[in-house]
């Protein structure tokens, strides 16, 4: 087990990743193939996140063209994707600054599994330590790691080593408001807000004191002075 001082908590999707990016790619390899119907997949997605839900593509292109279909799907989703560059603005800086300077940190991602890693392979980021999770609120997951002394056992899913780390204090970065709820005194955050984009329904809320609201990831690097 090794210790550290801080460790980062990093969101993946509209924090590290530019979804609108990733969205562009993906409804074009949607609008190419013959047998998706595009208009019925952007209309569920719609209805789900209006409700503040997580729209899990893959199981709705499987119910449309089955298992088979769906890897081939993905291979050119994930070819088209790398092309280019899928994270978001400053992330790449964030990404760079953390490792040049020893800092741990890893992805902590909501939502289906099989989804967000083939995202995270699409952006080039498949290799960070990641913690994918059904549970929204995140504070709450972070709260789990505190021990008796008030540190954090990080587990060994989100380290580089697959052994645990003990810090003083875990940032998160997030940008939905529901995510910081229940963070533990010792942790702190940033409220990642899109300096281009409005705040959607499912982004909104309330936050504690200890989260700081970031206009994207380069306010976060110099906020840190990283």
């Amino acid at each position: 087990m090794s210790e550290a001082e801080t460790f980062y908590a990093i969101d993946f999707d509209r924090c590290l990743s530019d979804t609108y990016k990733l969205d562009t790619v993906f409804y074009e390899v949607v609008d190419e193939h013959k047998d998706v119907d595009g208009d019925k997949l952007r209309s569920e997605r719609r209805h789900i996140e209006d409700s503040g839900g997580s729209f899990d593509e893959v199981q709705a292109l499987q119910k449309q063209i089955g298992t088979s279909a769906l890897l081939d799907f993905f291979d050119t989703f994930i070819e088209r994707a790398r092309e280019k560059d899928m994270l978001s603005d400053g992330a790449r800086e964030l990404i760079d600054a953390l490792e040049a300077r020893d800092k741990p940190f890893g992805i902590v991602s909501y939502g289906g599994p099989e989804w967000q890693r083939i995202k995270m392979q699409a952006s080039g980021v498949e290799n960070i330590p990641t913690l994918i999770t059904n549970h929204k609120k995140k504070g709450a997951i972070i709260k789990s790691w505190q021990q008796q002394d008030n540190r954090f056992l990080v587990p060994a899913d989100l380290t580089t080593t697959d052994e645990p780390i003990t810090v003083d204090t875990v940032v998160l970065m997030d940008d939905k408001a529901t995510a910081f709820s229940e963070l533990p005194p010792g942790a702190r955050g940033y409220w990642i807000q899109s300096p281009s984009h409005p705040l959607l329904l499912s982004q909104v809320g309330s936050v504690p004191p200890t989260v700081q609201i970031a206009k994207g990831l380069r306010e976060v690097i110099s906020l840190e002075s990283l």
